[in-house]
């Protein structure tokens, strides 16, 4: 069935029948004709082993990878958590990798549609 399941077939007449029962407006016409957009996954190089491979905006898995090469500045280990000061302080710091990366979502936008480079 590939693609066409989605798109044209029966799949498609169960999702356009759930988003309308929920007060959507999406038609079997709107999914039989939206033009699909593949591009590769956005690569992110956190250090030499570990690479992140996330979808591009408006997707948030790029907020992921920004998170992650915070926290990477920090070279946490187990001694993070050995006592009361060290876990308070990792907990601190994740906490505010989170919250600054959230921020940044409103800038996230389509790359197609708005320039978005200044995020990363």
């Amino acid at each position: 069935k590939g693609d066409d399941a989605f798109y044209t077939g029966e799949l498609a007449d169960v999702i356009v029948k759930e988003i309308q029962n929920r007060g959507g407006i999406i038609t079997k016409e709107d999914l039989a004709n939206y033009p699909v957009d593949f591009r590769e996954a956005l690569q992110v190089n956190l250090n030499e082993s570990l690479t992140t491979f996330v979808s591009y905006p408006p997707s948030s898995g790029i907020i992921l990878s920004f998170i992650l090469n915070i926290l990477r500045g920090y070279d946490f280990s187990s001694k993070d958590l050995e006592n009361l000061t060290t876990t308070t302080l990792f907990y601190h710091r994740l906490i505010e990798a989170f919250k600054y990366a959230y921020a940044k979502r409103s800038e996230l936008a389509d790359p197609l549609k708005i320039n978005v480079t200044d995020v990363c």
